[in-house]
């Protein structure tokens, strides 16, 4: 069980850096909602690339 490993999940890590409030209040949410805080991210960036489709596929080679 554990943690799935990063390349079994066919996800690529990267880094951001958050100020305190917002990591704050993104660590209780996690807790809340019982998920991770990485899962709450690839949520909230999923979430906005759907509402923002022209942006998310510039640059993409087809």
């Amino acid at each position: 069980m554990g943690r799935p490993r990063i390349d079994d999940a066919g996800l690529t890590k990267t880094m951001i850096y958050l100020n305190r409030e917002i990591h704050q209040r993104l660590k209780h949410m996690a807790v809340d909602e019982r998920v991770s805080m990485a899962e709450l991210i690839r949520r909230a960036i999923d979430d906005f690339l759907r509402r923002h489709p022209s942006r998310s596929r510039r640059g993409l080679k087809r």
